[in-house]
């Protein structure tokens, strides 16, 4: 029998916030300080990506982003931040390997304003890191910290470029808290697809009642894929997939994007076909899940047109 599974999803507050309590004697006070949230959106004709074909010819580029308050009020400062995870190898080198630098790209920053920063510039800012170093699968995060005037430091991600902030926040539609450059090659795999279900373990094909359905996939940032419904309705709900593409090497994302906390995915392997386009995702439902545990299964993305 089909595995039937409710799910709950709470309203989840937008902003950041620290409770204190006071005993008074028998009732409780209750202070909310509200904290702030970066919004940064990148022009349609910005690049999306540090193109690493670029960079091994030794050519610089612009970055450039708008940054404003997504939610909150800044009271005091805001600094632009910036993490650099640097790997040796895409391929074959774990990330327990990865060298890892951070630093203030702007401080006192305006909130809004719109920055345009040269690669190389910006690389000269992190110390211990030159453009010589910089190698195919590199990351680069963007955020903003904010300090409020009673002293409490905001953040979306720490020097260690580790999020301090729920999906909640990292997912919400309303306003983007950070910025992710891979270092890699340009990618255009978004588009129309269609669905097909397939080599289904733990569960029947009938299961899918949307196979063969068409799905859209979206790159809201750089080598960032999304897949709009990546079971098929098996759930009642369309279930949102992400993926990364670098150069060709394709990997899947364990949360579901629209419902991080309930489904979860192991990557059993992705593969791109550069001649025809179909994607080919090998996926599970994680141990972790709240449904359909131990159902494994391909979905391949055929190109629509």
């Amino acid at each position: 029998m089909k595995n039937i599974c409710k799910i709950i999803i709470g309203f989840l507050m937008l902003t950041l916030f620290i409770t204190s309590c006071e005993n008074d004697g028998g009732e409780s006070k209750v202070d909310l300080i509200e904290g702030v949230v970066p919004n940064f959106q990148i022009p349609e004709e910005a690049v999306k990506l540090a193109d690493f074909n670029n960079i091994s010819a030794g050519e610089d580029f612009d970055f450039v982003f708008d940054v404003s308050i997504g939610f909150g009020e800044l009271t005091t400062k805001g600094d632009i931040v910036g993490v650099y995870t640097r790997v040796d190898d895409p391929i074959t080198e774990s990330i327990n390997e990865a060298e890892i630098f951070s630093t203030i790209l702007i401080e006192d920053a305006n909130f809004p304003q719109q920055v345009r920063m040269s690669f190389f510039d910006l690389i000269d800012k992190f110390e211990g890191l030159s453009v010589d170093d910089i190698g195919l699968g590199d990351n680069l995060l963007i955020s903003a910290q904010f300090v409020s005037e009673d002293g409490l430091e905001f953040k979306i991600i720490d020097e260690m470029g580790s999020f301090v902030v729920g999906l909640d926040i990292r997912n919400n539609p309303l306003s983007v808290p950070f910025l992710a450059y891979p270092v890699s090659c340009p990618t255009k795999l978004e588009g129309s697809y269609t669905a097909n279900i397939k080599n289904v373990s733990g569960a029947a094909l009938s299961d899918f009642p949307n196979n063969g359905q068409t799905v859209e996939v979206t790159q809201p940032s750089s080598g960032s894929y999304v897949v709009s419904d990546a079971t098929a309705n098996i759930l009642g709900v369309e279930l949102q997939l992400g993926f990364t593409d670098v150069c060709g090497i394709l990997t899947v994302s364990g949360p579901s994007l629209n419902f991080p906390n309930q489904i979860i995915f192991d990557d059993l392997g992705a593969v791109l076909n550069v001649s025809t386009g179909i994607i080919t995702l090998n996926i599970a439902f994680n141990s972790g899940s709240c449904c359909q545990v131990g159902t494994s299964y391909t979905l391949e993305l055929v190109p629509a047109n």
